[in-house]
This record gives structure tokens, sequence and C-alpha cells, in this order.
């Protein structure tokens, strides 16, 4: 299993995947891009849902972050994009994606959260294309993040407790109540 994944009964459950990770601190040999702070924030809301579409559709993502995908459910993800790298073709994020059961009585089955780097085509939202997601996996678990993510960016990226991920968990299960196969 790469990343945290876990099946649960309710949507609260999920919360505990997202705040379960270990603090790790910056290794000072690492790589370090620049990292653009603040771009998410300039970034329009459908361009991160151009984004998440794309990723949520990933069979790499489904296979991280979920048990198996059944018929009948849908995926859906949330992300707080915490910075791009100099080329702005890769961005550094939290993801969090579930899988839910749809229609008035939906409710999430499966899913996880982990940091991710995801490599775009440079084109900026909504036209980007993922091209690639990397997830840190299990093993070595500590120093495949600071080798993924800028040393600025370490400590929030393992402790992603007060990170605002959007849509939230309580959005993406309203979407899933009104989803229309």
């Amino acid at each position: 299993m790469d990343g945290h994944r876990v099946s649960v009964v309710g949507v609260g459950a999920l919360v505990l995947v997202a705040g379960g990770l270990l603090a790790i601190h910056a290794d000072p040999g690492a790589r370090d891009p620049q990292v653009a702070a603040g771009r998410s924030e300039r970034t329009s809301s459908s361009g991160h849902r151009s984004l998440l579409g794309q990723l949520q559709a990933m069979p790499k993502v489904r296979e991280n972050l979920m048990a198996p995908v059944q018929d009948g459910q849908v995926v859906l993800c949330g992300m707080k994009v915490q910075g791009r790298d100099r080329t702005e073709d890769e961005i550094y994020a939290f993801l969090l994606c579930g899988a839910y059961t749809t229609g008035a009585d939906a409710e999430l089955v499966s899913g996880g959260s982990d940091p991710v780097v995801i490599t775009t085509d440079g084109r900026h939202e909504p036209e980007a294309t993922v091209v690639d997601v990397e997830f840190p996996g299990m093993a070595d678990r500590a120093a495949r993040i600071r080798e993924m993510f800028p040393p600025a960016l370490v400590d929030t990226m393992t402790s992603p407790q007060s990170l605002p991920i959007q849509p939230t968990m309580d959005e993406m299960l309203q979407t899933a109540r009104t989803w229309d196969r």
C-alpha cells in the first residue's frame, strides 16, 4: 500500500487518516526548488476542478488512496496546493480522495489522503493536463517526502491537520448525494 488508505463507514473517519501522519523535519540537503508561494490562491476554482477531475480518473490515484472502486460509486477528490516549482510544471499539494456511493443516502466507502507532486504539461490552469502524480509511499516515507518537497513545505506536508482542503469532505458528500449517472 503506497498511500494512506482506509475503508470507512462514515465521513468522519477519513479525518483520522489525514491527521495520522508523523511530523518530519526538513533536511537541508533535500532538493530546494524555489516554491512559488501563494500561487494556489491566484488559481481559479475552475482550474482546480479541471486538475481534480483528471486526478479522480487516474488509476494511480485510486490505487494509492482507496480500496477498489465498485460499480455505482463515484471518486471525488479535494486538494490544497502548497506551491509550485520554478518551471511551474510541478504542483506541490495535499490530496484527499474518496469513493462514495451516490444518491440521497450517499456515504463515503473508502478513501485516503497523501502529500503529492502533480506533474503537468506546464500550461496554466484550467488548460493544464496532468502528466503524472507522485506519492511518497510507505517504505522510507520520511526520506521520500524530504526528496519530493522543498524544505519549506516538508513540515506542512507531513502535518496536514490545518490544511483547508477544497472542496471539503462535506462538499464532496453533497456532490455524491446529487450525482447524476
